[in-house]
C-alpha cells in the first residue's frame, strides 16, 4: 500500500473507555447460571471465527478471501 496523503489523515481525542475486564466472565457465568442473557452471542462468535479463519485462509494463499455471513 502507498502511503496515505497527509491532508486525508484527521486526529481526534476520545475518552477512554471505562471497563473491567472481567464482566465478560462474570456475565458468562451467570449466562450458564440462567440468571442473565449472555452479552456476546453465539452468532457472533461464529462470525467472529470465521474472520480469523478467513484471515489465515488469506494468508495461506496470498490473496484475500471472501466470509460469507
Amino acid at each position: 500500500m502507498a502511503p496515505r496523503n497527509p491532508s486525508t489523515i484527521t486526529e481526534h481525542d476520545i475518552p477512554q473507555p471505562q471497563a473491567d475486564v472481567h464482566d465478560f466472565y462474570r456475565n458468562v457465568v451467570r449466562a450458564i447460571d440462567g440468571l442473565e442473557e449472555q452479552i456476546v452471542t453465539h452468532d457472533q462468535m461464529r462470525f467472529v471465527m470465521k474472520i480469523m479463519e478467513a484471515a489465515m485462509e488469506s494468508d495461506r494463499l496470498g490473496r484475500p478471501v471472501e466470509i460469507c455471513n
